[in-house]
């Protein structure tokens, strides 16, 4: 058995990711759930990557109708287990009741902007062909242990959010340093259901997209560039969407899923245009390009001058638009030209 380059990258990526998750970061508490599962799920991948068994190979093989449905019930769990736990542990502090609706709709988000991803792949034509001749898919494996580890490390996040002494409580052994992380301690179901749901979605979208992508790059390099089609659109545009949802004034509470909308929101844009780019050109194809840009843009300037206004009645000057004016009014401008 020959392993190819790219493989034995992935692989020591791999290695490298599991040394940095063992070492180097800080564990989501209790820590005797996150160590195993890092472990059993990095040491897996690397011998799947190792024997070139592709993980996204047997996923995009799945059934639809299973793989929607794991995901929408993945996706529902957490925030109903959630509001039963508290019940039965008789702890309002371990699930808030005012999490409730928050959290089901940012669950449901994610998983319609993955299930558009999932459709516009099984829609594409030549798609399940180039999965199956796909060479050295395998090393697209590293995607899990990075999703795992990236979620763990969010869940932390929420904890020293919720406490931030709790290094400290755990140093001098307070016997009750889990109390103020109760809702986000991984002791209790929701909040491991929460987690795999997270790492599920993640891998998921992440994987149908390097595909998808690879997919349309490999058609544009053979001179046969795909056409736009409305579930690749859609698709676009859920992934968008979710991240502007992240973006929202009653989001940014919420500081790490702020910072994604911060942080993805332009690279979102960034990749959607190169995806367009290798598209077969069309006037359908041009104009979404130029909506994509100047709605998702404008969008998530808007979002940002409301962010970052400080106090709640703080006056917002004309000259916070002048950036979004020039880029909104530039890509207008270019859009007429090709209208004209």
């Amino acid at each position: 058995m020959t392993v190819s380059a790219i493989a034995v990258v992935s692989v020591i990526l791999q290695i490298i990711l599991l040394a940095v998750d063992k070492w180097l970061m800080p564990k989501a508490q209790p820590s005797k759930f996150q160590e195993p599962i890092v472990f059993v799920v990095g040491s897996a991948t690397i011998a799947a990557t190792t024997l070139n068994i592709p993980f996204y190979h047997y996923l995009m093989a799945s059934n639809l109708w299973v793989v929607g449905g794991a995901l929408l019930a993945l996706a529902i769990a957490p925030p109903v287990i959630g509001v039963i736990e508290a019940r039965v542990r008789r702890n309002p502090d371990v699930y808030a009741t005012d999490r409730f609706n928050e959290h089901l709709r940012n669950n449901f988000v994610g998983f319609v902007a993955t299930l558009l991803f999932i459709l516009a792949a099984r829609w594409t034509t030549g798609f399940d062909d180039f999965t199956v001749q796909f060479k050295n898919e395998s090393a697209f494996n590293i995607v899990l242990p990075l999703t795992v580890v990236t979620i763990f490390a969010f869940v932390r996040w929420q904890q020293d959010k919720a406490d931030e002494d709790l290094d400290a409580r755990m140093e001098r052994k307070d016997p009750d340093w889990e109390r103020k992380i109760a809702g986000f301690s991984l002791r209790y179901v929701n909040q491991l259901a929460n987690v795999l749901y997270l790492i599920v979605v993640t891998f998921t979208a992440a994987g149908t997209i390097l595909y998808m992508f690879s997919y349309t790059l490999n058609q544009a390099k053979n001179n046969s560039p795909l056409s736009l089609s409305l579930p690749l659109a859609l698709a676009m545009v859920g992934v968008l969407g979710f991240l502007i949802v992240c973006g929202l004034p009653s989001m940014k509470k919420f500081q790490a899923v702020y910072l994604n909308f911060l942080t993805g929101t332009p690279a979102a844009l960034m990749v959607i245009v190169v995806w367009i780019a290798l598209l077969k050109e069309s006037h359908l194809r041009n104009y979404f390009a130029l909506g994509v840009v100047v709605i998702g843009y404008a969008t998530y300037s808007l979002l940002v001058i409301i962010g970052n206004r400080g106090l709640a009645r703080a006056k917002l000057q004309l000259h916070y638009y002048s950036s979004m004016a020039f880029a909104v009014a530039l890509t207008l401008l270019v859009g007429a030209l090709y209208v004209s």
